[in-house]
Parts: structure tokens; sequence; C-alpha cells
């Protein structure tokens, strides 16, 4: 009966360890919100993110330069871009370019925990809800090279190559 209660004791307490070994490294889903959408844009402002995230930029959290910040930022879109070339996205206009504003939050490790865009060209509300989807399936898996000591936000504007055009060429 000894050995029952040390081995049960013994089992309980593994899966507690195996419990707490989880981070904030793991994110079960991450939240899009389209912030040119009024449901999504309360929703959003609901969370209050920036509250919880610094600004990436933020020379107190950034010591390693803005070099390493930039390279970063930098290869985060350009793999965006190649997943959704990779995915056959195509935004439905003829326009070169596709602009965006997009605030992307993340752990302290670098995963994404939540990405808010607006698409400024004159896309179909269909387009910009499936880009939201898309953008969800490549943010799961992807996370910035960076990594601080607290969860950090960084936003910004960018222009996407329309694929669309792309083809053309």
């Amino acid at each position: 009966m000894r050995i029952v209660r040390i081995c049960s004791v013994f089992v309980l307490l593994l899966s507690f360890a195996c419990k707490s070994e989880k981070t904030s490294d793991t994110i079960a889903d991450v939240k899009i919100f389209n912030v040119a959408n009024e449901d999504d844009r309360k929703e959003f402002s609901v969370l209050k993110l920036d509250d919880t995230h610094v600004n990436l930029l933020n020379p107190t959290i950034s010591k390693d330069g803005f070099e390493a910040i930039y390279k970063s930022w930098s290869q985060f879109h350009y793999d965006l871009n190649d997943f959704l070339t990779s995915k056959n996205f195509t935004w439905g206009v003829d326009d070169e370019n596709i602009k965006l504003f997009n605030r992307i939050y993340f752990t302290k490790e670098g995963k994404v925990k939540a990405y808010a865009y607006r698409v400024y060209n004159q896309v179909g509300k269909e387009k910009t809800e499936e880009y939201g989807k898309v953008i969800g399936d490549f943010l799961k898996s992807k996370q910035i090279s960076l990594t601080r000591d607290v969860a950090f936000a960084q936003c910004g504007k960018m222009s996407l190559p329309n694929s669309i055009k792309r083809q053309e060429l």
C-alpha cells in the first residue's frame, strides 16, 4: 500500500512538473485583428496590449542596437511575403504594391501573440479577411529573431509587392 501511495505521489508530481515547464513561449492561437473592422477594433482595444508590451525601439529594452532590430524586422516581412506567394495569395487588385499598417505583439521569446493590421489599398472585404486568415497561418509558426526580458511590440507601415503584378512579369 505504501508503494502505491509513493508511486501515486511521484506520478502527480511528475504531471505538475511537465505542466510547469510550459512558458509564455507556448501560444495556442495568435490573435488577429483587422482594425479597419469596427468589431475587431473594439476587441483589440479591450485587450490594452500596449500597456503590457513595450515598444521594441525603446532604447531601454533594445540595448543591442537598431541594426539587429532592423535586420530581424526586415527578415520577418520578407518571410511573410514569401509565405503569401507560396500560398498563391492574391489581392484581387491591379495595384503594384499593397500598403498595410501592422502592429505585432511578441512574447519575450519572440513568438507572435497578436497581430493588428489595416490594408490601405482599395481591396475587397473578402480579400482583407482572407489576408487575416493567411497571416494567422504564417504567424503560428513564425517568430522574430529577437528576444527581450519583457514582452514587446513593434508597428509600422509596410508595402508588399502585389503577386498579381509579379506574375505578369
